[in-house]
């Protein structure tokens, strides 16, 4: 007789089995990387748009929303949808410098984050949306974006003593 016994198509179904599932998590972790990247990448283009906004200003205020939003694809597969996400917080202290926290969410459940006192970019590890916190730079913890702003602000520094920060929090996609 001729074929393949019941135990040799069980080893060669059981090896396509095991090769399938290492290239399905090669894969994930490919697309991931991917996202990662891209989000970054939209990361620097926002922080570039800041900067030429900021400079074009006579008084060194942070540009508009609108002009910001010109340096972002709405539309990217990078950004996890199904949370609110591209969060920018902005506001002006001592000698009208503009500062600014922006935290973006990829789909591989990142979130990165860039601010104008670090200007490289950092993996996001502080509170999420909802979290409440109090710190000087927010009037109470009873918004859904303080325990946010308390940590980009941090990343930045406190203002000078008797300058008033003025703060602006927007959420540019909601699910």
């Amino acid at each position: 007789m001729k074929g393949f016994t019941l135990i040799e198509l069980a080893v060669v179904i059981l090896i396509i089995a095991i090769l399938t599932a290492a290239g399905a998590v090669i894969y994930r972790g490919h697309t991931d990387r991917a996202s990662d990247i891209a989000v970054q990448k939209m990361l620097e283009d926002i922080d570039a748009q800041i900067t030429a906004g900021t400079t074009s200003d006579p008084g060194g205020y942070c540009p508009s929303n609108a002009y910001i939003l010109q340096a972002v694809d709405l539309n990217s597969t990078a950004m996890d949808r199904s949370v609110n996400n591209i969060f920018l917080v902005k506001g002006t202290r001592g000698e009208l410098r503009c500062n600014y926290g922006i935290v973006i969410y990829s789909v591989s459940g990142k979130a990165f984050y860039i601010t104008s006192g670090h200007n490289s970019i950092q993996e996001y590890t502080g509170p999420a949306y909802g979290v409440q916190q109090s710190c000087s730079m927010t009037a109470s913890g009873t918004s859904p974006w303080s325990g946010m702003v308390c940590y980009l602000a941090s990343k930045f520094g406190q203002p000078p003593a008797g300058v008033s920060t003025a703060w602006d929090f927007s959420i540019f996609h909601q699910p």
